[in-house]
């Protein structure tokens, strides 16, 4: 995969990505540095679908972002927020889902008003 360098959109508000392959060298990790795919700190809404090797989603990166869905990320296991995070949208991931069903994670996410599992 080549490098995305997105972060160099430094005016982009909105970013929805799907589809990202399923191969071994898929995107793992977001932000993730070994294929430059960071994200610009002007995003307030992302949006990840098909992510099918995902595990990670670190949002400490993007003071601005306030709403987050994630869908059809099988692997997705965990996501690191500050508390800008408003809205968030956790479908079809299973593990995420089950994760954060139990307490512990649950008390991390309290500054979310708005919280969807499916």
């Amino acid at each position: 995969m080549q490098e995305w360098e997105l972060h160099n959109l430094t005016c982009l508000e909105k970013l929805s990505m799907s589809d990202v392959g399923c191969s071994s060298n898929s995107v793992d990790t977001i932000p993730d540095d070994n294929l430059n795919l960071r994200l610009p700190s002007s995003v307030f809404g992302l949006a990840i679908s098909g992510f099918l090797n995902l595990k990670l989603v670190s949002c400490l990166d993007m003071p601005n972002l306030t709403s987050l869905y994630m869908r059809r990320c099988p692997k997705l296991e965990n996501f690191v927020s500050n508390c800008g995070l408003k809205e968030l949208w956790v479908v079809q991931c299973p593990v995420l889902k089950h994760q954060m069903e139990r307490d512990p994670l649950r008390r991390s996410l309290s500054c979310i008003t708005h919280l969807r599992l499916c």
